[in-house]
C-alpha cells in the first residue's frame, strides 16, 4: 500500500485505495480487463503532463481457452487520449502472454501487421495484435513501425489497449512496485503523446 501511496504522491494523483465499480462514484478503468468481478485496489487519479490519468491494481477469475479459471493481476493505467477524431480499438501485446488475451477477445481478432509497409521481425516475433480486420490499415497509420521498434525495447514487459480513446497500458502482475508503475506512466505518457501528435496533425485523413 504505502509503495502506491507514495507513487501518487510523486506524481500528484490523488489516492483511494479500494474502490467497488457498483457503489464508488469514481472514474471506470475500462479495457479488455473489465468485467463483472473484477476487484480494484490502490485506485489513483490525476494529471502527469498535462494528461488525465488513472491507475489501478486489478485482479479477477478469468475463463481460459481450456475452459479453467484463471486468477489473473494487472496494473493498469489509463490515459486519456486528446485526439480530435474516434480511433479504432486495437491491443497490442507480448506473445507470453495471450492465452488469456485470447480467451478474453470476443469482437476482435488477431491481425498481422505489415500490409501497407515493413515492421521490424523482432516485433512481429514477440507481440501480436488485436484488432478488427477492417481496421488494420489505420492501425498501421497510428502505430507505424518506428512506434513498434521503440515499444520492442522499453515495453518488454507491458502490454497497452486504445479504446473509446483512451490509452490502456497493462503489467501482469501482482505486486505493484515504484519501478514498475514509473514505467508505465513514462511509456504510457509517451505513447498516448506519439498517437495524438500523429491524429491531430493529419485531421482530416478518412477513417
Amino acid at each position: 500500500k504505502r509503495v502506491v501511496q507514495k507513487v501518487a504522491e510523486k506524481y500528484g494523483l490523488v489516492y483511494f485505495g479500494c474502490v467497488s465499480q457498483n457503489e464508488d462514484d469514481h472514474k471506470a478503468v475500462r479495457g479488455y480487463t473489465v468485467s463483472k468481478s473484477q476487484i480494484d485496489d490502490h485506485y489513483c487519479i490525476g494529471t502527469i503532463q498535462d494528461y488525465d490519468v488513472t491507475f489501478v491494481q486489478r485482479n479477477d477469475l478469468v475463463l481460459g481457452l481450456d475452459r479453467k479459471e484463471v486468477r489473473c493481476h494487472w496494473l493498469i493505467t489509463s490515459i486519456d487520449l486528446k485526439s480530435r477524431r474516434s480511433l479504432p480499438r486495437f491491443f497490442v501485446g507480448a506473445q507470453a502472454h495471450s492465452d488469456i488475451l485470447k480467451a478474453s477477445y470476443s469482437q476482435l481478432h488477431q491481425v498481422q501487421l505489415g500490409n501497407t509497409t515493413q515492421y521490424p521481425h523482432k516485433f512481429l516475433s514477440n507481440y501480436f495484435v488485436y484488432a478488427k480486420p477492417q481496421d488494420v490499415i489505420n492501425i498501421e497509420w497510428l502505430f507505424p513501425p518506428s512506434a513498434a521498434e521503440i515499444v520492442t525495447g522499453y515495453f518488454a514487459d507491458m502490454s497497452f489497449e486504445v479504446e473509446n480513446n483512451v490509452l490502456y497500458v497493462y503489467n501482469e502482475s501482482a505486486y505493484p512496485t515504484a519501478e514498475k508503475i514509473d514505467k508505465m506512466f513514462e511509456n504510457g505518457i509517451w505513447l498516448a503523446r506519439y498517437i495524438d501528435a500523429i491524429t491531430n496533425a493529419d485531421i482530416n485523413k478518412e477513417f
